[in-house]
């Protein structure tokens, strides 16, 4: 009954590729509270619309021969083409407007190098998706891109250290999740048609598997010896591995681990702000 009740909302999340916006805009809140104890509603709207735009566009582009990865992923853009490409462009319309009018110069400047390494990653994703090849791990690379995401609207309000130390935070979180994600792949024999990187690299997803867990250890021991640790980076370090442990342990299947790993990714950071401030 839990799985299910924690299931059926994730699940429709996952259908309107909301999944990878819901989590940059929440743990993007997370950092900022931990940095600045606030939480910034437009820039907010302004990062989820973005991200909600370039992971739908690179779904609804996704070729259609890559059956095993998630067919419901496929659902809002193959189930209308028509109206999904339409909403798609007046929604880009829209965000470009308000972020030319509430944002200032030098955030949208960083915003528009940002703007440009995502379109060369998803032309790259495209031709790859095509050549059944791989150039970079991709999974680098969209961890990479999404951590400067959420951390760059930092710049100028935190000093660079804090940016940094959070951006490498941030980037190491999201590598796990892929790294989780390639492993039930293998393990289940659901991967799709273009081998990855890191899923024929046993050595490496390990390597990345203990680094996170590393750099969590470093954060707390560091923060305990400077008295200067957010509760909730700690709380985080401590559950996000063990519900990691347990989600494998499930046996689910490939739609359902998905829709579970990346509901708990953007579920976690809320629970644990919640209970901090209560």
């Amino acid at each position: 009954m839990c799985k299910e009740l924690f299931f059926k909302p994730g699940r429709l999340i996952h259908h309107l590729s909301l999944d990878a916006p819901l989590i940059a805009i929440i743990w993007k809140t997370f950092i900022s509270m931990g940095l600045n104890n606030k939480i910034f509603f437009t820039e907010n709207l302004i990062l989820g619309t973005a991200v909600w735009l370039a992971y739908s566009a690179d779904r609804f582009f996704e070729p259609t021969d890559i059956n095993k990865i998630s067919p419901s992923r496929f659902e809002i853009g193959r189930a209308h083409p028509i109206r999904f490409v339409v909403g798609w462009v007046l929604v880009l319309i829209a965000i470009i407007i308000f972020s030319i009018i509430i944002l200032d110069l030098f955030i949208l400047s960083v915003g528009f190098c940002l703007f440009i390494l995502a379109l060369s990653n998803f032309l790259i994703c495209m031709v790859e998706g095509k050549r059944k090849l791989e150039y970079f791990p991709k999974e680098i690379r969209t961890s990479l891109l999404l951590a400067l995401g959420c951390i760059f609207w930092e710049l100028g309000r935190t000093e660079f250290f804090s940016v940094c130390i959070g951006w490498t935070y941030l980037f190491l979180t999201f590598i796990l999740n892929c790294v989780t994600l390639k492993e039930f792949e293998i393990i289940n024999d659901d991967e799709g048609a273009v081998r990855s990187f890191i899923s024929n690299h046993a050595t490496l997803r390990t390597q990345f598997s203990n680094f996170f867990y590393g750099i969590c250890s470093c954060y707390l021991f560091v923060g305990l010896i400077l008295n200067k640790i957010y509760p909730p980076f700690f709380y985080i370090s401590v559950l996000l591995p063990i519900l990691l442990l347990l989600l494998r342990k499930w046996q689910l299947s490939g739609g359902k681990f998905r829709v579970h790993l990346e509901t708990t990714f953007w579920v976690l950071p809320i629970v644990v702000t919640i209970l901090h401030i209560l």
